[in-house]
């Protein structure tokens, strides 16, 4: 059986190629979204589509318990909504719940 695999971010460009390669490989892939609708609207179908956000600790986590591996594409705080407490608080506290997660499991 192959092993699932969560993408964060794979709405983004470098997450769909991400996704992209991953389902050529013949892996089951989730993908964590904010929203379902644009996530149907650019993802294959394959992709198991998670609602969620990065930096909600539940929702992230709770995508993370069904998996056995992680590509994290966060935004990197250039330009995330136009807000740079937002991209603080996408690319920090997203961080950190990641790894508060893994140390856990």
């Amino acid at each position: 059986m192959d092993k699932t695999t969560l993408v964060t971010g794979g709405t983004g460009l470098i997450g769909y190629n991400i996704i992209s390669a991953l389902l050529k490989r013949k892996r089951k892939v989730m993908a964590l979204v904010r929203s379902p609708e644009k996530g149907k609207e650019l993802l294959p179908p394959a992709v198991e589509l998670i609602q969620g956000d990065i930096t909600d600790k539940d929702s992230l986590t709770g995508a993370m318990e069904s998996c056995e591996v992680v590509f994290d594409d966060r935004p990197k705080g250039t330009v995330y909504e136009r807000s740079k407490q937002k991209a603080f608080q996408v690319v920090l506290e997203g961080m950190v719940k990641t790894i508060q997660y893994l140390k856990k499991n």
